[in-house]
């Protein structure tokens, strides 16, 4: 039995390169609330509640710690390209904020470019006294009440 090595060579070269394209195809996340635009534009201010609000589009990312009247929806979506690193394709931060009857006051997009804080890998040194395990036995030796006898 002969083999063609010609075309078996052209075979693993092609399956090869389908491999390596298919492995650069981009993989896309999404994470958090990406409201669409037809959403957004169904919460009414002066109507609709915190309650209808939570209906249409669910429940919000975040609530503000300084005023629990107002809710952020965040979303984000990234690309992941084989074995790098994923990148931001889009940013979505929604604000609603709502009056002392609870019905919507104002709905914004926040389109501000927000900080990008790094995560440090330092450890922050602490007060105290460094104390090994022997110091730490035989230093509660005797602190402890002994029984009266009455």
């Amino acid at each position: 039995m002969f083999i063609n090595t010609k075309n078996l060579h052209a075979t693993v070269i092609l399956l090869f390169t389908a491999l390596t394209l298919a492995a650069c195809t981009p993989t896309t996340a999404n994470r958090g609330h990406i409201i669409e635009q037809e959403d957004l534009a169904d919460i009414v201010a002066g109507r609709d509640t915190q309650r209808s609000v939570v209906k249409k589009i669910g429940s919000p990312s975040t609530i503000s710690t300084l005023d629990a009247n107002i809710w952020y929806y965040i979303g984000l979506t990234t690309e992941k390209r084989g074995i790098l690193d994923p990148k931001q394709t889009d940013k979505k931060v929604v604000r609603i904020e709502f009056d002392s009857e609870g019905k919507v006051s104002q709905v914004a997009e926040i389109t501000q470019d927000s900080i990008d804080v790094p995560i440090s890998k330092e450890k922050t040194r602490t007060g105290g006294n460094k104390v090994t395990l022997a110091q730490q036995f035989f230093g509660n030796l005797g602190k402890f009440n002994t029984p009266v006898n009455e």
